[in-house]
């Protein structure tokens, strides 16, 4: 959505561009070759030489027809339709249905459905509220970014042993085995707390057995 949103806003932006460079040249525009051959143009025809210039005419939109129209073709997903129906596999053009059965929206089902991709964060209390506390418990919350449940989820914390060193150990991190569709899971470490600028400087791996892959192929159509 951010990205359609940002995509609009850039078309937007070249059409109120156009309407007031159209404005600009609501007068009349003249031109002239000075002594050294370079080629001016001007409003005004004060220069001996001027030439009412032969320009291309100028056609104006209706902005806001032309505004309804981008909105109508940049919103097209599911957001407001229940969701993506992941079960009633992929449109004929490769795009997704959704869960009122309708068919026009612009999401791909390959990157919506296919795959699950995982998004991880260290969470660490707020300070204002814990001035005294350095050392905290390690909790990594993991959001599921797909239409499409995380199957098998395992989350391992890379991290300092100690602020002196930089060698580092695999702390293998306990919670849920899947995360539905968009949504959060907490997974803990109990072994012990860290100090804050360790976790800060901690490695997440996250994995799934239908996790996004970029090295795996994808297979033929």
């Amino acid at each position: 959505m951010r990205h359609s949103n940002l995509i609009l806003s850039k078309r937007l932006f070249v059409i109120l561009f156009l309407l007031s460079t159209a404005s600009c040249f609501a007068d009349e525009v003249f031109t002239w070759i000075d002594s050294e051959g370079n080629k001016h143009y001007s409003t005004s025809s004060d220069n001996h030489n001027a030439e009412k210039a032969d320009l291309p005419e100028i056609e104006k939109q209706d902005i806001e027809e032309r505004i309804d129209e981008l909105k109508s073709v940049s919103n097209k997903t599911c957001v407001n339709k229940g969701g993506v129906n992941c079960e009633a596999n992929a449109d004929a053009d490769g795009s997704v249905i959704c869960m009122d059965g309708s068919k026009d929206s612009n999401e791909n089902f390959q990157d919506t459905c296919a795959e699950v991709r995982l998004a991880a964060e260290v969470y660490t209390p707020n300070r204002k509220t814990n001035k005294m506390l350095t050392r905290y418990p390690v909790v990594v919350k993991v959001r599921n970014n797909s239409a499409l449940e995380a199957v098998n989820v395992k989350v391992e914390l890379n991290v300092l042993k100690s602020l002196a060193s930089e060698l580092r150990e695999k702390l293998q991190l306990e919670g849920p085995a899947k995360i539905p569709a968009f949504g959060i899971a907490d997974y803990t470490f109990t072994g012990r707390m860290y100090d804050e600028r360790i976790l800060k400087r901690a490695n997440i791996h996250t994995s799934c057995k239908n996790c996004w892959n970029p090295a795996r192929p994808k297979p033929l159509k």
